[in-house]
Order: C-alpha cells, then sequence, then structure tokens
C-alpha cells in the first residue's frame, strides 16, 4: 500500500486539501451537522439580493465566472444564463485519430482505399463501355460489328468480376480495421476513466459513463470504417466522371458544370432525410422502450396510483412520434427523389439539346460538293458515344459529389469524439490510483484520520464542502455519519 504525506492545507480543483493519513494514536471520533435556521418571516427576492452576504457571495461567483463586476440582478442573469464551455468543440486531428492503428492496420486500410477507389472509378468506365456498344450498333465506323460487340461484352465481364472483388475487399478492409482500433480506443478510454479521482465524476455523470463509452467509440468506428470507405468512392466516382466528361466532350461538359449542383443536391438531400428521419424513429422507440421499462419495473406503484391508462397515453404518444416521422421520411423522400431524377433528366435534356445544334453545325459545315458529310463519310470530330460520355460523366459526377458529405460528417463526429476521448486519456489526476510513486508503509494499523480537510466540488467552486474537517476512526470501530443533506456525509466516504 503506498500513501503520500502533506504537510499542510493545498488547493486543488478536485482533491482535499489535507490528504487523509495514516497513523498510529487514538482518540474520539465527533462529527457536527450545522444547519441554518430556518425564518418564520416572507422574505422578497429584493431583500435577499440585498443582503451584504450575498452581495459579496454574488460578486465572487461573477469573479470565477469570468463575468466581471456588475450590478446585482446582472450577476443573477448572467449566472443563470452562463453556458459551460463544450469540450466536444475541440476536433482531433487525423493522426491523433489513427494513432491506435498498427502497421497492418494502416496497409489494410490503404489496400481498401485503393479497392474502394477502383468500385468509384468503374461507374463512369462503364458508361465508355455503353458508348463503345452505341458506336459499334451505328454501323458506321466498324465493319465487323459482331466481333466489336462480343470484344465489348468481355469487358464488361471483366469489369464486372474486378468490381466483385474490389468491393468485397475495400468493405472487409474497412470493417476489420475499424473494429480493431475501436477495441483500442474502448479499452485506454476506460482505463482513463478508471484512474479519474472523484472529482472528475463530479462532472461526468457515473451512470451516463457506459452509454458514453459505447457510442463515443461507435462515432469512432464510423469515421475511420465504412464511412472513410463510402466516401472514397464516391470521391472517385465524381473526380472520374468530370474527367472523362472533359476528355471527350469539353465544351458540353463546360455548360453542364452549371447544372452539376442539381443531382448533387438531390443526392444528398436524400441521404440526409433517411439519415436524419431514421434519428427521429430511433429515438421514439427509444423513448416507448423507456416507458415500458419504467412501468413494468415500477408495476406495484404504477398499479397503486392508478397510473396504467397515464403509461399507456405516453406509449402510444411516442409511437405516434415515430409514425409521423416515418410519415416525414416518405414525403421528403419522395421529394428528395423527384429531385434527384429531375434533374438528372433535366441535365440530360440540355445537354442533348446541345449535343444536337452542335453536331447538326458540324454536319453541316462538312459538306463536300458531292453533297456528302462527316455523317456519310464516318469522319465526324463528334460521334454519339462522346456525346453519352460528356452527359453521363457529368451526371455520375455529381451525383457522387453529393454523396460524399455522409463520409466528412462522419469523420468530422469521429474526431469530435476522439479529442473527448484523448483529453480524459491525457487528464492526470491529482490522486493517481496508478501512480509507483509515493512513500511505502512498512506497517498498516486500520486507524483512518482526516485533519483539516477542505474540500470542494469541481461544479461547485465557489461552496467548502468539508471546511477544517477532522475525523479520527479507530481499527475495529464503527463509526456513523450523522448530518443534513449535504453536509458532506457521502464526501467523507468517497
Amino acid at each position: 500500500m503506498s500513501t503520500t504525506e502533506s504537510s499542510g492545507p493545498a488547493e486543488t480543483e478536485a482533491v482535499p486539501a489535507a490528504a487523509a493519513e495514516t497513523i498510529s494514536s487514538s482518540g474520539p471520533a465527533e462529527i457536527e451537522a450545522e444547519t441554518a435556521p430556518a425564518s418564520e418571516e416572507n422574505v422578497t427576492l429584493s431583500e435577499i439580493l440585498g443582503d451584504e452576504n450575498v452581495q459579496k457571495t454574488l460578486e465572487k461567483t461573477s469573479e470565477v465566472l469570468g463575468m466581471g463586476n456588475t450590478g446585482t440582478m446582472e450577476t443573477v442573469d448572467k449566472i443563470l444564463k452562463k453556458e459551460e464551455p463544450n469540450p466536444d468543440e475541440r476536433l482531433a486531428s487525423i493522426r491523433e485519430l489513427f494513432q491506435y492503428a498498427t502497421a497492418s492496420d494502416l496497409f489494410i486500410l490503404a489496400v481498401g482505399l485503393v479497392c474502394a477507389a477502383a468500385v468509384g472509378m468503374a461507374q463512369p468506365l462503364s458508361i465508355v463501355l455503353f458508348a463503345d456498344i452505341m458506336n459499334v450498333a451505328s454501323g458506321t465506323l466498324f465493319d465487323d460489328i459482331s466481333g466489336e460487340l462480343n470484344k465489348v461484352v468481355i469487358k464488361f465481364l471483366i469489369m464486372g468480376a474486378c468490381c466483385m472483388g474490389a468491393g468485397w475487399i475495400y468493405a472487409a478492409a474497412f470493417k476489420v480495421t475499424g473494429y480493431w482500433q475501436a477495441a483500442r480506443w474502448r479499452r485506454h478510454y476506460l482505463d482513463a476513466i478508471l484512474r479519474q479521482d472523484v472529482g472528475w465524476f463530479d462532472t461526468n455523470n457515473p451512470t451516463e459513463l457506459p452509454s458514453k463509452i459505447a457510442e463515443s467509440t461507435l462515432k469512432i468506428e464510423e469515421g475511420i470504417s465504412g464511412k472513410l470507405g463510402e466516401g472514397s468512392r464516391n470521391f472517385a466516382q465524381a473526380i472520374t466522371g468530370f474527367v472523362l466528361a472533359f476528355v471527350y466532350f469539353y465544351d458540353m461538359a463546360l455548360l453542364l458544370v452549371v447544372l452539376v449542383p442539381l443531382p448533387a443536391g438531390g443526392a444528398w438531400l436524400l441521404q440526409k432525410v433517411t439519415a436524419s428521419t431514421a434519428v427521429l424513429m430511433s429515438d421514439a422507440y427509444a423513448k416507448a422502450g423507456g416507458v415500458v421499462s419504467e412501468s413494468l419495473g415500477s408495476m406495484r406503484t404504477v398499479a397503486s396510483l392508478q397510473g396504467e391508462n397515464r403509461s399507456v397515453q405516453k406509449y402510444d404518444a411516442h409511437l405516434i412520434e415515430a409514425q409521423n416521422a416515418n410519415v416525414q421520411k416518405g414525403i421528403w423522400c419522395g421529394f428528395a427523389k423527384g429531385v434527384l431524377f429531375g434533374s438528372g433528366n433535366f441535365m440530360v435534356s440540355v445537354a442533348f439539346a446541345y449535343a444536337g445544334w452542335r453536331l447538326s453545325t458540324i454536319v453541316k459545315d462538312s459538306e463536300e460538293e458531292d453533297g456528302t458529310n462527316c455523317m456519310m463519310r464516318g469522319d465526324c470530330k463528334l460521334i454519339g458515344g462522346d456525346i453519352l460520355i460528356g452527359v453521363f460523366g457529368m451526371q455520375i459526377g455529381g451525383q457522387g459529389l453529393g454523396l460524399i458529405e455522409p463520409a466528412i460528417t462522419a469523420v468530422t463526429e469521429a474526431r469530435k469524439h476522439a479529442a473527448t476521448i484523448i483529453d480524459t486519456i491525457r487528464r492526470k489526476p491529482v490522486i493517481d490510483t496508478q501512480a509507483t510513486t509515493g512513500k511505502k508503509l512498512e506497517k498498516v494499523d486500520g486507524m483512518l484520520e482526516l485533519k483539516d480537510v477542505i474540500f470542494k466540488y469541481p461544479s461547485r467552486l465557489n461552496t467548502n464542502v468539508l471546511n477544517g474537517m477532522n475525523l479520527k476512526v479507530e481499527a475495529g470501530t464503527t463509526v456513523a455519519l450523522v448530518g443534513g443533506s449535504g453536509s458532506g456525509k457521502s464526501t467523507v466516504i468517497q
């Protein structure tokens, strides 16, 4: 057993000013609980705020909260409206997010990124094969139509097989490394929580910590696994689609750049509506389940108070919330799909109108004296396949661009939760249960004594829960701590 000696009172944010010591003397233990006498007169708020002690307390609280010297009512208003700083606003760096990734994890992630990019590139590249089919079927560029079509079909089969293999590899790679890294985050987070002192638990509700650990590590896992792979795939799809459109039909691609936000916005709205309504439905069902658990756990109390009907009404109300969320999902998903497909059709109509005008200009300029033109000779600068690639390359690229946002959101959420965990891991409590330093006692008699202990909780820095506390507990004796609510009984035990 080890303990650290203290020569006098010291001020900390969450621990006693005088540490508990183990000594060899004996004596009685006394605890007195003082309570303020109750006033029998009616006191107005103005009289309370006009009291000199109350004003001093408000001024001290104002200084602690960094509000400056203001009037009494202004100070009360500021204290009531004071917002605690949110530590979740800090974002962890990408390096910190992947700090628990091993060399094998990084290698698997690299392979997953390559395979995800390959799958994303496959969709716009398939438009090139469709364009080849169109060019072959026109019968003006190739003599052996059947042979050329067979070549395109074989290319389709090869691309499909590659996409299937690459899709399986990238999905498995991101999931596996996500599981491994999340497990390491969970282990280090739990170790850090168990190391904290009682002051830390005053500002972090212990009953919420299990769900907080699960939620935070799950957000990190989503940000470094599946969502990251989907974002890589959609990004590759967008870049490849835009590049192909500009290579094959650059002037029409320049025209369609103005319309790209339409399919991108439709894709973004569709996934946003799906995700948000899923959260609303999940919350509603969770509340309904909470009502059931609470009612069944306190069945006798509910029955004695004749609250069965009220519990049923609360349960039905939460189910109605879920139903309304599902109805909203249907309405907004229908609207989002309308925007997505309507904008796509609008892009196609604009593109084909421009392509028709452009092709007619080329054909007219290529007319010879004998009445032939480039369409008859098969030497036009613009062919049907190029038009197809230009139109659908921009459309597919725009849709891929709109689907990148969920991945960015997931990574941002992962960085936010990672920052919270890192702050907890890096926090070193003043009383560190895992520390190997301090004085090691050769003999322990089992008698405990507190000397002049001053203690205040981080959430109430202006209130001393223990103010010069003295307590001596002999070995083998039983001591009862008696006092009013808030007198420090639980604090002494902790």
